[in-house]
């Protein structure tokens, strides 16, 4: 893919800079470490009446989103999406 079109690819499925590409790597590993302290400590918040946070979907949406555009977008750019399909096999075991 020529490069020039690397933005634009981006721009389509909502990321808009390698920082905000970045972020959700981030944001979905901040999801598992979330899921692995729940299923660690068995606290469920929803008996206090507060929304329960679904660890798992929202960084199977974070990490897929990233995985897509870093095998799509930035093969062979020093982007790497081993650890993000290393967590999405464990979220894909629960």
């Amino acid at each position: 893919m020529l490069s020039y079109l690397i933005p634009y690819v981006c721009f389509v499925q909502g990321v808009f800079s390698d920082t905000h590409l970045l972020a959700l790597m981030y944001a979905g590993e901040l999801c598992y470490w979330h899921w692995q302290i729940e299923k660690e400590t068995s606290r469920d918040l929803e008996e206090n009446g507060a929304k329960k946070f679904n660890s798992v979907s929202n960084g199977r949406r974070f990490l897929q989103k990233f995985v897509d555009i870093v095998k799509e977008s930035f093969k062979g750019k020093g982007w790497d999406s081993t650890r993000a399909e290393q967590i999405l096999g464990e979220f894909a075991g629960s």
